[in-house]
């Protein structure tokens, strides 16, 4: 438990070296950072930041269902589920 949380605090702090704070990878790695870190919140704002301009990319829907999921909202955690399976229908996520 103590490493993991300390990986997280770690790979926050890497990521606040990153200049390009609005590319894809670095709003990915934040939304997966937030999720393991309970903070849902804040991933699925990142999440949104992201999608507007990648309205294609099926592991942010399913990082954002997952999420709002864990959060606890299920109708844009389904809404998000949605858009996913519409755009890879033959989705390999157990959790789906």
């Amino acid at each position: 438990m103590l490493l993991s949380n300390n990986l997280y605090v770690a790979a926050n702090i890497a990521l606040g070296y990153i200049l390009d704070t609005h590319s894809s990878k670095f709003l990915i790695a934040k939304a997966r950072i937030c999720t393991m870190q309970g903070n849902y919140l804040d991933a699925t704002s990142a999440l949104d930041e992201l999608l507007p301009k990648n309205q294609d990319n099926y592991e942010a829907w399913v990082m954002r269902g997952h999420a709002f999921y864990l959060h606890g909202n299920l109708f844009d955690s389904e809404e998000s589920y949605i858009k996913a399976l519409r755009l890879k229908p033959n989705l390999k996520d157990h959790d789906l």
